[in-house]
């Protein structure tokens, strides 16, 4: 009789079977995010007098709300030669105060954010002088960091990252 009710016990929480029970279509969480990432340059070659636009595109896709690490003072747009070199794009040299604000507005479901950074073929050295881009091959780089579950005890930071190239001449 008691080993009847063990079967019986084990049957019913699932941890005793004879098959498989297809109980319907798998669903994702509809609170999960579903952050999307996204990067063009445009035209894909430039010159001086034709700058290469980068755009940085982010859009929230999911059904929940994600929090935005601040990048004060972080370029949005990193650009690399072809020997894998960073150009920096602003003068290294000159200080940039930042509000105390850690965190941008909360990124809502269906919301967008988007930066443009146009790229003329100069760049500083890191003692702050101006020089020119050889003509050639560059990548452009752009991130994207938000907080999954932000008000968990334990807020995941995700880091979204994209690549592209584009020419110099």
């Amino acid at each position: 009789m008691r080993l009847r009710g063990i079967l019986l016990a084990l049957a019913f929480s699932g941890s005793l079977s004879c098959g498989n029970t297809v109980t319907g279509p798998f669903r994702a969480s509809p609170w999960r995010e579903d952050i999307q990432l996204d990067i063009t340059a445009s035209p894909t070659s430039g010159l001086p007098a034709e700058p290469v636009t980068i755009r940085k595109f982010v859009r929230n896709a999911g059904k929940t709300t994600v929090l935005v690490f601040s990048t004060c003072g972080q370029p949005t747009v990193w650009i690399h030669d072809e020997a894998g070199s960073e150009l920096l794009l602003r003068d290294p040299t000159i200080a940039i105060v930042c509000p105390g604000d850690a965190f941008l507005p909360p990124l809502e479901p269906g919301s967008s954010w988007e930066s443009t950074v146009a790229f003329d073929g100069r760049f500083y050295s890191a003692t702050g002088e101006h020089l020119d881009a050889a003509p050639g091959r560059y990548k452009a780089t752009v991130r994207f960091s938000y907080f999954r579950d932000p008000y968990s005890k334990n807020p995941q930071q995700i880091t979204l990252t994209r690549e592209m190239f584009f020419t110099w001449r």
